[in-house]
Order: C-alpha cells, then sequence, then structure tokens
C-alpha cells in the first residue's frame, strides 16, 4: 500500500506526540509539562498538513531516526490495509482535563482524522477510557471512525453500537461503591470530582492531591473494591481505575476491532499503528 505525504505527515505528527514528550518526575506534572505541551500543540498543526501550518509555529519532526522512521513507512506499505489507532488524552488533547468540548480539540486535526478515514483501505478507532458519549461530543461527524469508550467496554463503530455484558451487569455495584468513595474523598480533604463516575467503570488520578493524602486513599479503594468480586481496581502510582472484572481489556477489545474491520486474517492483510502514550492501568 503506497502512503501518500498527507497520511505520513499525520503519522510522523502521531510519533511526537507519542515518543517526544517529556517524561514525569516523581508522580508529577513537572515545569518540563509546558514543553510538552509546546510540542503537542505543534505536532497537531503539523498534522494539519502544508497550508494549515502557522507561520510562527515550527514544525515538529519525528521524535526517531531518520532510518528508523523510513524503516516504519516501509514497514506499514508491506500491508494492503492499514489501521491507525489513537489514544485521546496527551495525544489529542491535553490530559487531566475536565469538560473537554470539541472546540478544543483543533479543527485541523478533526479535519485530518476524517480525511485519514476516507482513504481507500484505512481504518482509524479512536480508543479512550473516556465514556462513549462524550467520544461523541469530542469528535462529531464522524461516522466512517471507530470511538471505543470506556476503554473498549461501549462502543460505536460503523453507525451501530456495542456494549461488554459485564459492563453492563456491574452497573449497579459501580455505582454503589463510588457514593462510598466520593464519602472517603471527601473524609480525607480531596474534592469530590476526583472521583469520575463513567457509569460502568470509575477513573481517579492523582493529580494536586499531595502523596501522603493520596496513598490514604488508594488504600481505601483497594479496601473498599475489593469486597466486590465483580469489581477490579487496576493502579499505577498516580492513576486507579475501578473496571468490571470480567470486562474485556482494551487489547481484547482492539483485536475483536481488527478483526471486524479487516477479518479474521486482520494481522496479515492490515498495518495496525497505535498513537499514543503507553501508559495507564489497561492492558491486554
Amino acid at each position: 500500500m503506497r502512503l501518500d505525504k498527507r497520511i505520513t505527515t499525520i503519522i510522523a505528527a502521531g510519533l511526537v506526540l507519542a515518543l517526544g514528550l517529556p517524561a514525569r518526575a516523581g508522580g508529577k506534572r513537572t515545569d518540563a509539562a509546558k514543553e510538552s505541551d509546546r510540542i503537542r500543540r505543534a505536532a497537531l498543526r503539523a498534522a494539519g498538513a502544508g497550508a494549515r501550518v502557522r507561520r510562527a509555529t515550527p514544525v515538529i519532526r519525528p521524535a526517531v531516526p531518520s532510518e528508523h522512521w523510513s524503516s516504519l513507512i516501509a514497514e506499514l506499505a508491506k500491508k494492503p490495509e492499514l489501521h491507525v489507532i489513537f489514544d485521546v488524552d496527551d495525544t489529542l488533547v491535553k490530559s487531566f482535563k475536565h469538560g473537554i468540548t470539541t472546540a478544543e480539540i483543533p479543527e485541523a486535526v478533526l479535519e485530518d482524522l476524517r480525511v485519514l478515514a476516507a482513504r481507500p483501505n484505512t481504518s482509524v478507532t479512536i480508543l479512550s477510557g473516556k465514556p462513549l458519549k462524550k467520544l461523541e461530543a469530542m469528535f462529531p461527524g464522524m461516522d466512517n471512525v471507530g470511538l471505543m469508550g470506556n476503554f473498549g467496554t461501549e462502543n460505536r463503530v460503523g453507525g451501530k453500537y456495542e456494549y461488554d455484558p459485564a459492563s453492563q451487569r456491574a452497573r449497579p455495584t459501580v455505582q454503589a461503591v463510588a457514593t462510598d468513595l466520593v464519602t472517603l474523598a471527601e473524609q480525607l480533604g480531596i474534592r469530590a470530582s476526583l472521583v469520575r463516575n463513567k457509569d460502568t467503570s470509575l477513573s481517579m488520578h492523582q493529580e494536586e492531591v499531595p502523596l501522603e493524602t493520596w496513598e490514604q486513599f488508594r488504600k481505601g479503594v483497594l479496601s473498599r473494591v475489593g469486597r466486590e468480586k465483580s469489581l477490579l481496581a487496576k493502579t499505577t502510582d498516580e492513576v486507579i481505575e475501578v473496571v468490571p472484572a470480567d470486562a474485556a481489556d482494551k487489547g481484547t477489545a482492539l483485536r475483536r476491532r481488527l478483526a471486524a474491520a479487516h477479518g479474521r486474517s486482520w494481522r496479515t492483510r492490515a498495518a495496525v499503528l497505535f498513537v499514543g502514550d503507553a501508559g495507564g492501568p489497561h492492558g491486554g
């Protein structure tokens, strides 16, 4: 499959986002976050290609050696079909931001996603821990782009909606746990909105919470969730996700999406590129 200049520009910007952001120090966002944001904005504008790149914005090149970049493009071109999977936080939008709206995603980026998805033999999927309804609000008018919310447990693909049965069954328990965790947060002096209720899952990020308080909260979460056989807590140093224990992880959900888009032999038919960071407690 021949990759034209526009798609390689979009992929290049994606690789900058995936590989070029400075690491966090000590579990906190550092002063380097400002540089991260500058790189992110420049890369997204670069994805707009040619005329839409503002003259005042430096074009950021791929954060990989040129020989590796050439090898990647050559590898992608070996397969007759291409599937590009985009993360959202720290990729298409700034992470840890409440109430994200469409206006906060550059129109050039939305347009490039539409153009990319309209290419022959090309599929585009947006995968996020955000609820599906929020993804639909953030990425409007993209019927040809697959949306996978709540890490693949609620999806819209080709205009059809799919919901993980285990997640639907766990909803009442998730809501009961959410109420208890909000109470726990308030008892520790943490704002209640830290417990992000996504209907069939919960998400909590340390953000500005002091480390000692966060550790108390994390232990309380693990204790409360541990009493529910139908739920599972997945943690990193600064993130806690509460999910249905029997729900498919995002890796399984993605493999199902790839099989639906390219057939059971998708591994031989499609080149798959994931654009995003590798962080977070979800695997697969």
